[in-house]
């Protein structure tokens, strides 16, 4: 067998070495010039044109990095269709913008403690590919998609869970529209046979699941529903058209942030859908506190808690992540520019009173989240704002503004609405090196 990978980056490498187990030969297709790796998987092809190469195989894999337009003349497959294809066992598929490592990382908590043999990946985790061949009937997957994962599928997973969906990868897909058709490629080949559990609070979400066959289970903070899980007063419940299943109180969940919510009842609607014991679920819920650079804790230095944010991407999360503390707040903001509206995010921030200053880094960024929330102190005229604003050029600068004006008992959060490639690699570095900075 002849497998050809486009794209060599954590899924092409899991390809090639599945199917080096398989005895297959591997042709490996990458625009990167400079590759490197330990081992020779295969026969290398590399260069800007490489993909407009004639490229024979019996399995061509594209990776998900790579934009469509420029494989669109070949018939290719993906690690995670081909995963769907093979997998022995149930599926649960979660995506949406924001929130899915948080959810399926919490699903996967949820079932393992329940006592089922469940495996994580995708986006998060490992590869499927790297665990396909230990899978049994009776296993159970969950898989954390983006939309470049979720665009060419031909098979969809068993459960599929659908987040609130915002702008997001506009750099990547040509439009909005093209966006959501690709998060609605998790539900497309589902049947009657099967489930979706979705965030009936997002109209988005709402329009894209209307058509699909599966049994549909919604989940609302805002609303009573008639069944599905929801919030009842202060409580977390899942209904169903018989009766009113207590889980427990919301103000016991381990996790940080009222938007978190909205992440906790679609994990509390698959559990129950495994029969997990409400016990067992309150249990869970009160000792998850999140994943790394989500709302975590990054320390306290005399007095005044640091959090490390870095995963906040975009204006929505960051608002989300300043609405999470009560405490006075300096908010560490800005980075790489991705052509992001910010006019909501500035008025988040103007309305937000325990909000004292926001600090700044980056460059068109900053220039245009400054002018923003100028913008809305115009609008707000005849109202007094007393939030400062700075501008810095630096996080290690932003940092240090911080601990300048920071008082005991302030919170300091670095959650930027923005991408990190102006100073690192990606949203991980730059947590990383926030919490450093922080503790020195």
């Amino acid at each position: 067998m002849k497998i050809a990978i486009l794209g060599f980056g954590t899924e092409g490498k899991a390809v090639a070495d599945y199917f080096k187990t398989k005895e297959a030969e591997i042709l490996i297709y990458d625009e990167n010039e400079t590759l490197s790796f330990n081992e020779n998987p295969g026969e290398f092809h590399v260069g800007p044109d490489v993909f407009q190469r004639g490229i024979e195989a019996d399995l061509i894999f594209k990776s998900p990095g790579i934009l469509p337009e420029k494989v669109k003349h070949l018939s290719f497959t993906t690690v995670i269709d081909y995963f769907l294809e093979h997998c022995p066992c149930p599926v649960i598929g979660v995506t949406g913008t924001k929130g899915k490592g948080t959810t399926s990382t919490l699903i996967y908590r949820l079932l393992k403690k329940g006592g089922y043999d469940v495996y994580l990946g995708g986006n998060i985790g490992n590869p499927p590919l790297e665990f396909l061949d230990q899978l049994t009937p009776q296993s159970v997957v969950v898989l954390e998609l983006s939309s470049f994962q979720t665009q060419h599928l031909r098979y969809s997973p068993h459960v599929a869970v659908l987040l609130r969906i915002t702008p997001e990868h506009m750099d990547y897909h040509k439009d909005l529209q093209e966006y959501h058709q690709a998060k609605a490629r998790l539900i497309a080949h589902q049947t009657d046979r099967d489930v979706v559990i979705f965030n009936a609070d997002d109209p988005v979400v709402t329009e894209l699941v209307r058509l699909t066959k599966a049994h549909k289970v919604p989940v609302s903070t805002e609303s009573d529903l008639e069944s599905g899980a929801q919030l009842l007063g202060e409580d977390i419940v899942f209904k169903t058209k018989e009766n009113t299943i207590s889980i427990g109180a919301k103000k016991e969940v381990g996790l940080l942030g009222a938007h978190n919510l909205e992440n906790i009842l679609p994990a509390v609607a698959v559990a129950q859908l495994f029969d997990l014991a409400p016990k067992t679920i309150r249990g869970v819920l009160r000792r998850f506190k999140g994943l790394p650079h989500r709302l975590e804790p990054a320390g306290t230095v005399e007095g005044v808690a640091y959090y490390n944010d870095s995963f906040s991407t975009t204006p929505e999360t960051s608002i989300a992540g300043i609405r999470s503390f009560e405490k006075p707040l300096i908010l560490l903001a800005g980075g790489s520019e991705k052509q992001s509206d910010f006019a909501a995010w500035a008025a988040a921030c103007v309305a937000q009173k325990n909000l004292k200053a926001v600090i700044l880094t980056g460059k068109a960024s900053a220039e245009r989240m400054n002018k923003a929330i100028e913008t809305v102190r115009a609008l707000k005229k005849n109202k007094k704002s007393s939030l400062k604003v700075i501008r810095v050029a630096t996080l290690h600068k932003a940092i240090e503004q911080a601990n300048h004006i920071a008082e005991p008992g302030d919170v300091v959060l670095l959650s930027p609405a923005c991408a990190s490639f102006e100073e690192f690699s990606n949203y991980k570095e730059r947590g990383e090196k926030f919490k450093q900075w922080v503790k020195n």
